[in-house]
């Protein structure tokens, strides 16, 4: 069962998720980038969910949703570009080995 919910990424490596575009004052949850890896394709028994993207933090995955497939790249893209790897010992971008594919997190890793 979806919800719509609303989602405001900040320059501070975080993503607050609201329950409505108006009600900005107390988030539902919020992601936190650090160490996160955003991946653009998902797919569930072996179906690709084309608007669909997971954030996978050191706490928890987030399945999300686009309302387009331009809105879900936009998203994926914005959200790369937040997130940040610490604690390794030079900068590169993370990848991830997934059924003979590789696909690049995006996540930049800084160093310590």
């Amino acid at each position: 069962d979806w919800r719509r919910e609303y989602y405001v990424l900040q320059s501070d490596t975080r993503c607050y998720i609201f329950k409505s575009e108006t009600s900005r004052a107390e988030p539902v949850t919020t992601i936190d980038l650090v160490n996160a890896t955003v991946y653009g394709h998902v797919e569930k028994n072996g179906v690709e969910k084309p608007l669909f993207f997971n954030v996978r933090t050191e706490t928890g995955d987030f399945l999300l949703r686009g309302e387009s497939q331009t809105a879900k790249d936009a998203w994926v893209k914005a959200m790369k570009l937040q997130c940040v790897k610490l604690d390794r010992k030079k900068p590169q971008k993370d990848k991830k080995e997934k059924k003979g594919k590789k696909e690049d997190s995006g996540c930049w890793q800084l160093l310590s």
